[in-house]
């Protein structure tokens, strides 16, 4: 039996589903995926990443990222990212990012409205955003980069808005075609790159063109840490 018949069948079923609903379009499928969340090779956690479309040109995202055994037992720690935004030609249109991180007991929240007049709201207070039009939040950036592979017209750089209200440019960059292992069969996929012009974030995307293009593995670094995050399911949105 051939490693492609041991695809789960959530992911065939995902396939078969994407294939007819989004034949002709250029826009994401929904999915659900979740990865392993690695440092230094050992795991520390798990991320679930769930993407849809909610009617009328609007879509939503969310991201949760927990720690998982020893790194929960001394180091617990749990993010949760909600985004909402609009789908039109030209891809996603970020107007809602939250953000809210458990740590030792604490929770901090974030929230960034990027409608007509940008704002950042947070515990700290909020202020008023000057940032371009079509600015990216975290999702948004991530969602328009697999758009751009998938569907062509990626850019040479993007602005985007963080999680605390700063705004940020990243260069993008095509690389060389990389094999790598996922649930069960062997994939080739397409590395960009994505590194924070004057500063030290960088991150990886391995998109699976077989694979609608959705990434199969993620590294990124802060300039201090490095991370890793494995596929390790997908499931139909």
């Amino acid at each position: 039996m051939s490693a492609r018949c041991r695809i789960p069948v959530a992911v065939v079923a995902l396939f078969a589903l994407l294939a007819a609903a989004q034949a002709g379009a250029c826009r994401l499928p929904p999915f659900a995926l979740t990865y392993a969340l690695e440092r230094g090779g050992i795991t520390v956690g798990e991320v679930v990443i769930r993407f849809r479309y909610e009617g009328e040109g609007r879509y939503s995202y969310r991201s949760d990222t927990r720690t998982t055994g020893l790194a929960a037992l001394f180091a617990g720690q749990r993010i949760e990212q909600r985004s909402e935004g609009m789908w039109t030609a030209a891809g996603p249109r970020p107007v809602r990012h939250e953000q809210e991180r458990e740590r030792g007991g604490e929770v901090a929240r974030h929230r960034l409205d990027l409608g007509p007049m940008p704002r950042y709201q947070g515990d700290a207070g909020q202020w008023l955003l000057a940032v371009p039009d079509a600015v990216y939040d975290p999702p948004g950036l991530l969602l328009a980069l697999i758009r751009a592979e998938r569907c062509g017209g990626l850019q040479g750089s993007y602005p985007m808005v963080t999680e605390t209200g700063l705004l940020r440019r990243f260069r993008v960059e095509r690389g060389v075609p990389v094999a790598l292992e996922a649930l069960g069969e062997t994939w080739q996929t397409i590395p960009l790159a994505r590194e924070e012009v004057n500063g030290p974030f960088r991150m990886t995307l391995y998109l699976a063109p077989e694979f609608e293009h959705l990434p199969l593995r993620i590294d990124w670094s802060d300039g201090e840490r490095e991370y890793r995050l494995r596929l390790q399911d997908a499931e139909q949105g």
